[in-house]
Order: C-alpha cells, then structure tokens, then sequence
C-alpha cells in the first residue's frame, strides 16, 4: 500500500504509521491526483462510493471498492462507462474472499482434506452495539 486518505488528517496519518504507507492525505482528491496511485481501494459508506469513484475514474485510476457497486442503476451504468472509455478496471470488493479463514477453508477443500462440497451456506456478522443515529 502506497497512499492512505480520510476526511481528518490525524486518522491518515494515524493508519499510515500503524501499516507502514508512505503517503498520508487529508483530501481524497489529492490521493487521485497522485501520479504513483495505481488503483485505489474505496471503502467509505456507500451513499458516498459514485462520487468518489468518480472522481478517482477521471484521474485514471483503476477502481476497487467495497459492495455495494453502486447505489442505482444509473451511476453503474455512469461508471462502466467511464471505466471502458478509458481502459480502467472497476471492481466490486467482496473483502469476506480474502479473509485468511476463508484462505485456509479453500486451501483445506483444494487439498480434500475437508471432502467433497456439496453445499455451502455462509452466514457473516459481529455484534455491533446500537447507537441511535449511527449508520
């Protein structure tokens, strides 16, 4: 990882440091305008992904970020189009995929050490403790 950005400074450079990335910006658009940035990961809340990947398209930079694609119809239509006009990848995140219990499952039914698959059925969660007016 190269670059990080968030709406506050301290939160880039606080998540700079603990990953060891080189750059740590307070505006998104800067983070675009990079000329190193290859792609950029966007895992803001959804109401806020057309925007900036958007934004992100416009400065040639591929694309990957966190579900859901797009809220409507028409900003993925919007996207993809952009994306094709201008040779870039767009791409939907499932982050669950790369998770290394997910990893060593695969790794587990690659090697028939689990059986053969029949069937699967996944659920996912974590508590979270309600907070009135949060997301």
């Amino acid at each position: 990882m190269y670059a990080v950005t968030a709406r506050k400074q301290a939160d880039a450079g606080e998540f700079a440091k603990q990953y060891d990335v080189e750059k740590a910006y307070q505006s998104y658009q800067t983070l675009f305008d990079d000329p190193n940035v290859d792609i950029v990961y966007i895992a803001t809340p959804h109401n806020s992904h057309f925007q900036q990947a958007y934004d992100s398209l416009m400065a040639a930079n591929h694309m990957l970020y966190e579900k859901p694609m797009k809220v409507t119809l028409d900003e993925c239509q919007i996207l993809t189009a952009l994306t094709k006009n201008k040779g870039l990848l767009l791409i939907e995140a499932l982050w669950t995929y790369f998770l290394p219990a997910m990893q060593q499952a695969k790794a587990w039914l690659d090697d028939g050490r689990i059986g053969q698959l029949k069937h699967v059925k996944v659920d996912f969660g974590y508590p979270v403790p309600f907070a009135a007016g949060e997301r």
